[in-house]
């Protein structure tokens, strides 16, 4: 009898910003956390942070703040924004560098592996905007923005449930979790 493994795994060693402080020297967050990110130009996804250094990933956007009510109509609705228990990660913030990191699911894209890390870093700009300047996939060894990408601050009242990531609950991540993520 022959057992399939097909995409049951998660590629985990990769991430790491869990286990560090959400800010160095123990200084607040200086993000608004109560909306989301959303690129000013171009096509990403939208990012939200939360004080606990959780991120989510939204729906992908394409100019976001040139129609701005069909974005948020998809946002309210999306299933895997609002509900979904994936494309959850960590960020930090080291000096003015901000480093992302969340799990992406890809059930038919590997065989072994159901999750793995993508990484994006750049640059705090003010507490209503970043810019990210690469965007890393670790399975594959893939550099995916082909230009710097700036997020804008956009105040949002139906923010996803944070406590529904995936990880929050499971040994491995409380055990190493940074106590300024608690």
């Amino acid at each position: 009898m022959m057992v399939s493994l097909t995409g049951c795994f998660t590629k985990k060693k990769d991430f790491y910003t869990y286990r560090y402080p959400i800010v160095e020297s123990g200084k607040s967050i200086s993000f608004k956390t109560n909306g989301f990110y959303a690129p000013i130009s171009g096509k990403a996804r939208v990012l939200f942070l939360y004080k606990t250094g959780i991120v989510k990933e939204g729906p992908w956007v394409t100019d976001f703040f040139l129609n701005t009510s069909k974005y948020f109509d998809n946002i309210n609705v999306d299933y895997y924004t609002q509900i979904g228990k994936e494309y959850f990660g960590c960020f930090m913030i080291k000096d003015s560098s901000l480093i992302i990191q969340y799990f992406n699911l890809h059930t038919s894209h590997n065989l072994i592996f159901r999750r793995w890390v993508f990484e994006s870093r750049g640059v705090v700009l003010s507490d209503t905007s970043f810019i990210l300047y690469t965007n890393f996939e670790y399975l594959n060894n893939n550099e995916l923005y082909k230009e710097p990408v700036i997020f804008m601050y956009v105040p949002y009242e139906n923010k996803p449930d944070s406590a529904n990531a995936w990880f929050i609950k499971k040994r491995w991540f409380n055990k190493n979790l940074h106590k300024s993520r608690i």
